[in-house]
């Protein structure tokens, strides 16, 4: 019995941890090297933006995440980024720090980017925030702790109107069986981007994006997304991520170096409608591309 209320615990954190390993799509269109290491060096100088998530408004123990990434280019081919993740999730705490280095190929009207990184992933379950805890179980003395190193590859063609692009990530490592719970099996996913925008007027761009995360669990959990933007200044937007949320968005660019965006959703029925929302900040500067976020001349 002491297992199978155990096990239930955990797979409630589970069920919290799967989530969050999505909560970046809904701003993800954004700034693209949360999600494509390609993307290094998009904007032609250092970019650092920081992002805070807080899903299931009112739910004890829901998932509650901060990410903080830089990237910027070095030379006319190079760029270099890093991303660190934390997050907790019921009785999980999980985290992720990586360094990558992308090559861009030009093309044509177009280019083609690679990216190699790597990292670790540590995962903690922290025993005393399981409300079924028994003193007496040896199940429960100390907290579960577990590092793995983590490998990443990723490809992004960009043109001037089009986007797609493709992040794969590897735990080098197999999980132990209680991690496999907190990661759904996640030690092995993919994440697919593609984009487009079109020029309406002088003024006013609309941005679609669709986007799939596989993962060797067997998951696939598809999204798609639209955005207005005003004078590349202010980024209006809604999306859908089937059978787990919908969410609108909206962003405020300043002078093309300061960024302020909000996001909220409403989960799915079996989180009972829980609001989430996240907030990002960003800043660049430096480089060669001192005009804009998006003055470059391919897709941003």
């Amino acid at each position: 019995m002491k297992r199978a209320v155990l096990y239930f615990w955990l797979c409630f954190a589970a069920l919290a941890a799967q989530a969050q390993q999505d909560w970046l799509y809904s701003m993800q269109a954004l700034n693209l090297y949360d999600g494509n290491a390609a993307a290094a060096g998009m904007y032609e100088r250092n970019a650092v933006h920081l992002r805070y998530r807080h899903m299931w408004m009112g739910v004890e123990g829901a998932p509650q995440t901060l990410q903080a990434t830089w990237h910027n280019a070095i030379g006319s081919n190079l760029g270099v980024g890093a991303r660190v993740q934390t997050e907790r999730a019921g009785a999980f705490d999980r985290g992720t720090a990586l360094a990558h280095l992308a090559y861009r190929l030009r093309l044509p009207k177009s280019e083609l980017s690679f990216a190699l990184g790597g990292g670790v992933r540590y995962e903690q379950l922290v025993s005393s925030r399981l409300d079924a805890r028994d003193r007496d179980d040896p199940l429960f003395i100390g907290d579960l702790t577990q590092n793995a190193p983590l490998a990443q590859a990723a490809l992004m063609w960009r043109g001037k109107r089009f986007f797609a692009g493709a992040e794969f990530s590897r735990g080098l490592t197999q999980a132990d069986s209680w991690g496999q719970l907190s990661t759904d099996g996640r030690f092995s996913e993919a994440l697919f981007m593609a984009g487009s925008k079109h020029q309406l007027n002088s003024d006013i761009a609309l941005r679609p994006m669709l986007a799939v995360r596989w993962s060797e669990a067997g998951a696939l959990l598809p999204e798609a997304q639209l955005g207005a933007w005003w004078r590349q200044t202010l980024w209006l937007g809604a999306g859908h991520r089937f059978e787990a949320a919908t969410y609108a968005f909206a962003e405020y660019r300043y002078r093309g170096k300061f960024r302020l965006a909000y996001s909220v959703g409403l989960a799915a029925e079996h989180i009972a409608h829980r609001a989430h929302h996240e907030i990002m900040i960003g800043v660049l500067w430096g480089g060669r591309n001192k005009r804009s976020v998006s003055s470059s001349t391919y897709f941003q």
